[in-house]
């Protein structure tokens, strides 16, 4: 065996995942959520050894995982429990308000792979606190939105940050992510695609609408409410 090959190829892998990664860090801050979906995709088919990503290669990634983890609850996934986009404190969503989405997530894999880990562990004799202590899990969180009836075709960028999880175990979190409301008022439709680093076929995208209100209107009943009051 050429230990020598398997070394150098190690390192290239390595090194060529730092570059995917920083790719990645790039397409964030020009803020291009197309180009940072792809490079995403890429960086996942680079760590699986895949060439392309269809429906016939994500079926044989999951049948891979089912078989290793002995489980049809093994294929890594976030299943969506609860979503939300608000002003903290207030009722409504206004103008250039610091709005946060709240996303409830459950990993219904995670007790599979708990049980692979140490499965694995107790066939190598390694301690399975070890080995779970290197445990990492990324998940893209991408959100762009449009406005109802805008002419504009393009989403706007809003925003993109990894959930990372590195409790194996860990069947539930809430994802927090702020960002600012449109300085325009409108009917909003926020735009959530999910997209995993390591695994084939765990993506998803789904909506979450917003009614985005002038921020000077509603100061001007709160002032007339107010007055209203004193004259009472």
């Amino acid at each position: 065996m050429d230990t020598k090959y398997f070394g150098d190829s190690l390192i290239y892998r390595q090194r060529s995942v730092l570059l995917l990664e920083l790719c990645i860090k790039i397409a964030v801050e020009i803020r291009n959520a197309d180009l940072l979906k792809k490079i995403i995709e890429a960086t996942t088919m680079f760590k699986i050894g895949c060439p392309v990503v269809d429906k016939e290669k994500c079926e044989w990634f999951q049948g891979v995982l089912k078989k290793s983890y002995g489980s049809d609850n093994a294929v890594p996934k976030l299943n969506i429990l609860e979503k939300s986009i608000v002003t903290a404190g207030e009722e409504e969503v206004a103008t250039d308000d610091l709005l946060t989405m709240s996303l409830k997530i459950d990993r219904p894999h995670a007790e599979s792979v708990v049980q692979y880990k140490i499965a694995q562990c107790q066939k190598t004799g390694m301690d399975p606190r070890l080995a779970l202590q290197g445990y990492r899990e990324v998940w893209w969180i991408i959100v762009t939105s449009v406005q109802e009836g805008s002419k504009v075709a393009n989403e706007n960028f809003v925003g993109a940050t990894p959930m990372i999880v590195i409790n194996p175990a860990q069947k539930e979190c809430t994802f927090p992510m702020k960002f600012k409301a449109p300085s325009t008022p409108g009917k909003y439709s926020y735009k959530i695609t999910i997209k995993a680093l390591e695994y084939l076929g765990a993506d998803q995208n789904f909506d979450i609408d917003v009614n985005v209100l002038d921020k000077m209107s509603i100061t001007n009943e709160d002032i007339e409410e107010e007055d209203d009051k004193k004259e009472k």
